[in-house]
């Protein structure tokens, strides 16, 4: 894996994901049209119906998994290993802690936005017990394993050689970036970095599809059951700065520890054209989806 083969993967996971959807779509429409109809309806189906946002789902996570295969034919490339049962349930419980240090700091996050007039994104559909069950699906199971395979698996590869904090801060912001949501900015970045740290010294990609799943499966638990939180206390926020603090000085010891690049590996003029061109294209595309929002 290469610097290269990262940046076309990152662009290229995006794309090949939107194309999907776009299939997904024109498909749907050709449908409706044939059997009369309202296209309307499908959409509707697509973006607030639990079965309906499980296909989506797959239509643009089997995107990400196409890049994943394009990128990965080396047979140096060991992604994914046996793992530890010790190591798994460790990482369980890593992924139950770093998930409620976050909670307090996304909150107060998100109050900020709301008070600056952004119109957060709310859950797609209505949660029951059978849209839960669908959801652990959509939005646990799949994005855990298949965005790890292409963040940690694929695109983390191709840093390793320039630099563990690199590699691990330009992983984790690539991460949040892939996200295209304002609200959903902070959170993957700070999750983005500890997945990253947790492949890089771990080298096996079933440690931070762990700690991914469990973080996801809170989520949709906590919206399941309406747990409240509260936002507006100042001892909440302070909470949450702690945290903050905490959280940001665990991941970056172990981002910055031994941090080496390797002497035999540079960046050429065309590698760094392909990391720095792709990265442009994200944000044109992350201010035009957020603008239109």
């Amino acid at each position: 894996m290469t610097l290269k083969d990262s940046s076309l993967s990152f662009i290229g996971s995006f794309l090949i994901s939107q194309i999907m959807i776009i299939f997904l779509l024109l498909f749907s429409y050709v449908i409706c049209l044939l059997a009369g109809i309202d296209s309307s309806k499908i959409t509707d189906f697509l973006d607030h119906n639990c079965y309906g946002y499980l296909i989506k789902s797959i239509f643009f996570m089997g995107g990400i998994l196409l890049t994943f295969f394009l990128f990965n034919r080396k047979k140096d490339n060991k992604t994914i290993q046996k793992p530890s049962i010790k190591k798994m349930f460790l990482y369980i419980l890593i992924g139950i802690l770093g998930f409620f240090m976050l909670v307090p700091i996304v909150n107060c996050f998100n109050a900020l936005l709301l008070h600056w007039g952004v119109k957060l994104s709310e859950f797609p559909y209505e949660l029951n017990v059978a849209s839960y069950f669908m959801s652990i699906i959509s939005l646990v199971i799949i994005p855990a394993v298949i965005e790890e395979l292409l963040m940690r698996g694929t695109i983390l590869k191709g840093m390793k050689g320039y630099g563990q904090a690199f590699t691990i801060i330009m992983t984790a912001i690539m991460f949040a970036m892939f996200h295209m949501s304002i609200e959903q900015m902070l959170f993957p970045i700070l999750m983005g970095l500890l997945l990253s740290v947790i492949m890089y010294h771990e080298d096996n990609i079933i440690y931070s599809i762990i700690v991914h799943a469990v973080s996801n499966f809170l989520s949709v638990t906590m919206t399941y059951l309406r747990v409240p939180l509260f936002i507006n206390h100042w001892a909440y926020i302070l909470l949450a700065f702690l945290l903050l603090i905490a959280f940001l000085s665990i991941v970056l010891y172990f981002t910055f520890k031994g941090n080496k690049t390797s002497k035999h590996l540079t960046a050429s003029k065309i590698d760094i054209l392909y990391f720095i061109v792709p990265i442009i294209i994200m944000i044109i595309f992350w201010i035009i989806i957020n603008l239109n929002r």
